[in-house]
């Protein structure tokens, strides 16, 4: 390779390549320094050992250069920064010594999303220490901190405000989202691992599943709204009741979709009633865990099994490294794509 960075170290050494900043660096170039920093630095192993290990290494690396190739090109030049090396040899040494694919994807979707972050901000920090984690966790641990990223962090935008086609739509997400984790670890001697690995805290409050989706989605699971507990001023916000004439409901299905629904109809200042009065008419969390189980196959079997024993997930809550590692899980496994930047800026 033209231009190639030539480097030596003494025993016991640990090698990163480190140069003058050129204008750009190909594919194949940016292949080849970090298949040389794990030669360099893999321990020598038997040769029958010693091949496998460079199978497996080589095939993680040639599936992140890949992945990164098609989703943020312009990163591959980090592949000449030494703290990006490092992470990659962090990636490559787990990966030769490593049987599961799963945890291999896993290390390389994190790290193809440390490779697009330049200077030292949170998410690199989080990144870096989320490679340094997943090798210490099971896979049934990893689906873990998916469903408890997904179940308790993410809110859905876009739904139709239409009670029927709204919860239709969840039960979608739902079914891409939740079912392809059946097998998640959620005992507590499994949870205590996670805590030490950094991954989770076990708080002193809880938040069952169907108290979690009652909070985010109000104006979807909400009784029927009687309309003599509405007073004249506020009647505007709201609507017939679909299946129950006699009653209201208003047409809003995100706590975060109030705002510029009253706004549009010139009441923000009617906010906190509104508020109160679907609250008041909020369902009992046990129904709302029902209606999400509707969604049928594993979504139910997985809801079920989270909250069979409520004093384990109902106390998680997720570190930053756990949320990376649930998040990057989550985008490996199905078609979720949102940003780790939503809720790591």
């Amino acid at each position: 390779m033209g231009d190639r960075l030539v480097q030596r170290g003494g025993d016991n050494s640990t090698l990163y390549q480190a140069s003058v900043a050129h204008y750009g660096i190909s594919y194949a170039d940016a292949k080849e320094i970090a298949l040389d920093v794990f030669q360099k630095n893999f321990l020598q192993l038997s040769e029958e050992a010693a091949e496998v290990a460079a199978r497996r290494a080589e095939a993680a690396t040639e599936a992140f250069f890949k992945q990164l190739q098609s989703k943020y090109p312009e990163a591959i030049a980090a592949a000449r920064e030494p703290g990006f090396q490092r992470a990659l040899f962090s990636v490559q040494l787990n990966a030769a010594c490593s049987e599961d694919g799963a945890m291999d994807g896993l290390l390389v979707e994190v790290l193809v999303e440390r490779a697009n972050e330049i200077g030292k901000s949170l998410r690199r920090i989080v990144l870096d220490e989320a490679l340094l984690t997943i090798p210490k966790i099971t896979t049934a641990q990893m689906e873990t901190l998916s469903l408890c990223f997904y179940l308790k962090q993410v809110a859905h935008s876009g739904f139709s405000h239409s009670h029927d086609s709204a919860l239709e739509a969840l039960h979608q997400m739902l079914r891409i989202c939740v079912a392809p984790f059946q097998d998640a670890a959620i005992s507590l001697k499994e949870l205590r691992h996670l805590q030490y690995a950094g991954c989770i805290s076990i708080s002193a409050g809880s938040s069952t599943v169907g108290e979690t989706y009652a909070r985010t989605y109000p104006g979807l699971f909400c009784n029927p709204i009687n309309p003599h507990s509405v007073k004249d001023v506020l009647r505007p916000a709201f609507i017939p009741h679909p299946e129950h004439r006699a009653s209201l409901r208003i047409p809003v299905v995100k706590r975060e979709d109030l705002d510029p629904y009253l706004e549009g109809k010139g009441m923000i200042e009617h906010r906190s009633d509104i508020e109160s009065i679907l609250s008041a008419n909020s369902m009992p969390h046990n129904l709302v865990l029902d209606k999400l189980c509707e969604a049928g196959g594993a979504v139910e079997t997985v809801l079920r099994k989270w909250e069979a024993d409520p004093r384990n997930m109902s106390y998680v809550e997720l570190t930053s490294v756990g949320t990376a590692i649930g998040h990057a899980n989550l985008v490996r496994a199905t078609a979720f794509s949102t940003p780790l930047e939503v809720w790591i800026p």
